[in-house]
């Protein structure tokens, strides 16, 4: 949750991309970022190459002007707001720990759906040479 006053910038970023290559070294010991990949669009904070190779995290490249091609925009968003319909939160915390709990919750075949949903969006766009969908 992007605190209170902060706004989201490349060093916000950079300090969100060091807590996930500590995670997924701690869940992953022995081969830590070795063969993932990370996807995200082209705002300007995701736009850390350095860091990204210095963590050995490997950047799938997003088209430009491409929303249609964000699982955040396509799948996640609509399915965070279908579950959050209807409750009310009394701090911001509240919503935060509702929202974390969701997104654990996400079955494993929902998510492969998502991605494979993603991969057509994306082989779409490769065959009409980067057209907006």
């Amino acid at each position: 949750m992007l605190p209170v006053d902060e706004t989201f910038t490349k060093p916000y970023f950079i300090g969100l991309i060091d807590k996930l290559t500590e995670r997924i070294v701690q869940d992953r010991p022995k081969s830590g970022t070795n063969g993932m990949f990370i996807h995200m669009d082209n705002a300007r904070p995701h736009l850390i190459p350095d860091k990204l190779h210095q963590v050995g995290l490997k950047r799938i490249p997003h088209p430009a002007y491409s929303p249609d091609l964000s699982p955040s925009d396509f799948f996640i968003f609509g399915y965070m707001k279908h579950q959050l319909q209807g409750h009310s939160f009394g701090t911001r915390e509240e919503l935060f720990d509702a929202v974390q709990r969701i997104l654990y919750e996400i079955p494993k075949e929902t998510l492969i759906a998502a991605y494979t949903s993603w991969i057509k969006r994306l082989s779409i766009c490769i065959s009409t040479h980067g057209e907006y969908i």
